[in-house]
């Protein structure tokens, strides 16, 4: 329940001082916990230690920094990308389409 309150925190329209710290506590709990539970410093899970986990600690850092999740997501770049997609059609044609869409969207 400590990553899904951490979470819960992180999306909210604007995020307190005060928050920045619960979403500190609670992310280290679940790294405590996801540490303990699934590696247990045994070298044949090593596996179970993913970069995406270790980010985890450094998540309360950048919402000091920057602000709430919604600020920096990855989500506008893979819309745009799904729309570059969705432009080239045809491979012999692509880089035109492409071009000629961005310079649309730029302008």
């Amino acid at each position: 329940m400590t990553l899904i309150s951490a979470i819960r925190m992180c999306i909210q329209d604007s995020i307190s001082p005060q928050d920045v710290e619960d979403v500190r506590h609670f992310l280290a709990a679940f790294g405590q916990y996801y540490e303990e539970r699934y590696y247990a410093r045994q070298s044949d899970r090593l596996g179970a230690c993913l970069p995406v986990i270790h980010q985890l600690a450094h998540v309360a850092d950048y919402l000091k920094i920057i602000g709430p999740m919604w600020a920096y997501s990855q989500w506008c770049m893979e819309r745009m990308c799904g729309l570059i997609v969705t432009c080239a059609k045809n491979r012999f044609w692509a880089n035109r389409q492409v071009r000629s869409y961005l310079s649309c969207l730029i302008l």
